[in-house]
Order: C-alpha cells, then sequence, then structure tokens
C-alpha cells in the first residue's frame, strides 16, 4: 500500500517529537559519549548537535562536562569546515581549563591539532597581557543584624566576568560560612551570621573573597577583617527575698520552773534556820535567816532571766518557705527571659579598612 507524502511528512514529525524527549532527557554525560561515537563514525554534524544539546544549562552540566563539550564542538566544527567556529569552541574549554591538550583526539582530522594550536597560544597571549584581575567589596562598614531573622549583605565587583567565592573565618582560622555566586561584573551576597544553626560567637572574624584570574597567575583576593558584638539589651532584674516579709521563725521563752525552784529553796532557808538555830548560819539572829534565803533567792531569779530558750512557729516557719519558694521560681523565670533577650539580641559588625592580599 501506498502512503502519501503529508502521511510522511507527519510520520517522520511525529517520529522526532518522540525520539527527541527521551533524548532531551538524558544526562550530559551520555550525550557526550554520543557525541564522540558520532565524531568516531565521522558524523561531525550530530556530534555537534549533541555536543551543543549537552552544554545547554537547563540540563546542568558540570564543570567536566562543559569542557568535554566545548572540546568536542570544536573538533566537530573543525571537521565540518569551520575552524573559526571550532576556535571559539576551543576558547571556552581552555577557559575552564588552561593547559588542556588533546592529542588523543587530534587523529579525528588532520587540521585538528592546528586549529587548536593556534587558539592556545593566542588564548595564553591573550592572558598574559590582560591586566590581573581584581575584586572589590561593598557593604555596611558598622551595622547590627539580628541573627536568622536578618541578614548582613555585600557586594563584590570584579574587573572581568568570572566567579567569586566569599568565605568567613574565625580568628583561629575555621571557615564558618562561604558561598559562590557568578560577577558580571558584580555579585551580591548576604549572611545571616549563624553558623551550625546557632548565632556567631562574638569575636574577632575576616571576609575573605577571591576570584580566578588568567593562566599562570595567582587568584584575585581581598581580604575585610571585622569585629562581632552583641547589642546590650535590658534584662529584668531577679528578685530576691525582701528581709522585712519574713517572719520569725522562734520566739523566745523563759522556764518558770527555774523561778519556783529558787523561792522554794529561799522559804526553805528560813525555815532551816529556824530549826538548826540561828548561830548555825548567822551570828544575828533572824537578820541571818533571811540573807540568806534572799541570796537563795536572788540565784533563782537570776537563773530565771539566764534560761531562756527558743520554741519554733510552724505557721510563721511554712509562710517563710512558701514565700522563699515563690522568690525562687520568679528568679528562675527571670534568668530564662534574660537569656532569651540577650539571644535574640542584634549582632553588630563593624567592618576594617579594605585591604588587598600581599601575595598579590
Amino acid at each position: 500500500m501506498m502512503t502519501s507524502r503529508p502521511a510522511l511528512v507527519l510520520t517522520f514529525f511525529f517520529s522526532g517529537l518522540f525520539l527527541a524527549a527521551p533524548l532531551r532527557a538524558q544526562a550530559p554525560a551520555r550525550l557526550l559519549d554520543a557525541a564522540r561515537t558520532r565524531l568516531e563514525d565521522i558524523q561531525p554534524d550530530s556530534a555537534a548537535a549533541l555536543a551543543t544539546q549537552a552544554l545547554d544549562r537547563r540540563n546542568g552540566p558540570t564543570s567536566a562536562d562543559q569542557l568535554r563539550g566545548w572540546t568536542l564542538l570544536g573538533i566537530a566544527e573543525v571537521m565540518r569546515g569551520r575552524p573559526f567556529v571550532a576556535r571559539q569552541a576551543f576558547r571556552h574549554a581552555l577557559e575552564r581549563d588552561n593547559a588542556l591538550r588533546i592529542d588523543s583526539l587530534a587523529y579525528l582530522h588532520s587540521d585538528v591539532r592546528e586549529v587548536f594550536e593556534t587558539e592556545r597560544v593566542t588564548f595564553q597571549t591573550a592572558a598574559a597581557e590582560e591586566p590581573a584581575q581584581t575584586v572589590t567589596v561593598r557593604g555596611p562598614m558598622d551595622v547590627s543584624v539580628i541573627p536568622s531573622q536578618g541578614r548582613y549583605g555585600f557586594e563584590v565587583r570584579s574587573t572581568r566576568p568570572t566567579r567569586v567565592t566569599a568565605s568567613i573565618t574565625s580568628a583561629r582560622g575555621d571557615e564558618v560560612w562561604s558561598d559562590t555566586e557568578s560577577a558580571n561584573p558584580a555579585a551580591n551576597f548576604s549572611w545571616d551570621l549563624t553558623t551550625n544553626g546557632a548565632p556567631i560567637a562574638p569575636g574577632r572574624y575576616a571576609l575573605r573573597v577571591t576570584a580566578p584570574d588568567g593562566p599562570g597567575k595567582p587568584p584575585a583576593t581581598t581580604v575585610r577583617n571585622f569585629q562581632v558584638s552583641r547589642v546590650r539589651v535590658d534584662t529584668v532584674a531577679v528578685p530576691q527575698v525582701p528581709d522585712d516579709s519574713l517572719l520569725p521563725e522562734a520566739v523566745q521563752v523563759r522556764r518558770p520552773s527555774t523561778l519556783l525552784a529558787g523561792v522554794a529553796l529561799g522559804a526553805g532557808a528560813i525555815v532551816l534556820t529556824s530549826v538548826a538555830g540561828n548561830k548555825a548560819f548567822s551570828g544575828n539572829g533572824d537578820s541571818g535567816r533571811f540573807i540568806v534565803a534572799a541570796a537563795v533567792s536572788t540565784a533563782a531569779i537570776v537563773g530565771f532571766f539566764n534560761s531562756r530558750h527558743s520554741r519554733p512557729i510552724p505557721e510563721n516557719i511554712n509562710y517563710n518557705n512558701n514565700l522563699r519558694d515563690r522568690y525562687e521560681q520568679l528568679g528562675a523565670d527571670m534568668t530564662t527571659e534574660n537569656r532569651r533577650r540577650q539571644a535574640s539580641a542584634p549582632l553588630r559588625i563593624r567592618m576594617e579598612t579594605t585591604r588587598m592580599d600581599a601575595s598579590r
């Protein structure tokens, strides 16, 4: 049965759609493997298409994928008779690895080595004559930020488009934060002043910004030192139990038995002297008896006043204990509140003067 021309066109169209969908879904590494196979089969058009697809940012090619993709695309363009386009592809590859060599692929076409070497020399000459890459940092010199809620933002500018890495290190050299952005010519960074989920501790830190330079040149580096301090906040005074709020917990009492015993002894002394005779105790008659009795009674009175002892008052003790417990709980609550206020207090960042890395 004969098939009409429109039907054939539609068939090829939909077949291309069904074949293109899984091709787009493939990882860049697989696309590049297929491109290499097409080059070995002397199919540079298909190889160029596959390499271009692998380099599409939407497919997420890695740095290694990009290096390999530009290299294969350059070779494909040489085989297609387009040396100028090939040199542009080789330049992109050299920008990712200035020590790139393609000796293992030179056999694919007699002009591959010559075109690549021409671009490599041109690239290295231009890089040698190009001014050194520089990066500068712009940001607030003195600012307060609440950790996790606010962010410290700063801008990095480079003399040429590049990838810039910013990092924060402590005085001991420990890295507490880092990030990488593309600068063309500026990149914006922000830091929430936390590390491992906790606010950064007050102290001295350094902001280091680096960007790669041309072949054989050290990266451009800028360092800014800064101080982090905690902004003072109002805290609540922890209360103490007022002394005048406490009730006496004991009362002083005297023993009445001591006084009664003394009186009884005094009276007994009078009777005893009467029975035994006055002269046995005193030569003055009745007065002697009363003197002895008075002495005994006086001793008893003195002993009464000196015989005090404490008697606890249970009601007052319970009241004081409850009062102390309430103040202790109130003090614990105030201490917790003070810690919360201090933990949520803003951190102050004070930047020092910018300096260029001495290694450059």
